[in-house]
């Protein structure tokens, strides 16, 4: 049994459970972060193993702060919220590769965790002067061989 199908095992094991239980800060709850940091690794690898790259990705690049039983985690972008919600098998892996049963999430959108976007170029003018501006070498080619671009 892989370790995904453990996963679901787990997940349909703790369906009914799950319903009934409301979560709230638990300060007697005192989570190891390093070790926290080891399990969430171990889940994005057996994510990247299943196939599931871009869940593995949002995990990977979100911002995770674990306060006693709770995982405030930041994601780029409400699409990758939206994936995270949908993904019912972390939490179980948490809970049973913590040892801490009342471990809660609240995801949340930060923008700032994406890369900031530089403008494509597109036409070939466009290209061209990115070219030049990267290579300053180029315009100097061109006046050295006379050469004139023509774009259509």
């Amino acid at each position: 049994m892989n370790a995904l199908e453990k996963l679901q095992a787990e997940k349909e094991k703790k369906s009914g459970q799950e319903e009934n239980f409301s979560y709230s800060i638990n300060p007697n709850i005192d989570i190891d972060g390093k070790k926290f940091e080891q399990v969430l690794k171990n889940y994005i690898e057996i994510l990247k193993k299943g196939n599931r790259m871009n869940l593995a990705s949002a995990l990977q690049n979100g911002k995770a702060v674990l306060t006693h039983n709770k995982l405030s985690f930041s994601l780029e972008n409400e699409l990758l919220k939206q994936m995270v919600e949908k993904e019912t098998d972390l939490l179980p892996y948490l809970r049973t590769n913590l040892s801490v049963n009342e471990i809660f999430w609240e995801l949340s959108v930060d923008e700032s965790l994406s890369p900031a976007r530089k403008e494509i170029p597109y036409t070939n003018e466009e290209k061209l002067s990115e070219m030049a501006r990267k290579n300053p070498s180029l315009r100097k080619l061109q006046e050295i061989f006379r050469t004139r671009i023509i774009y259509d």
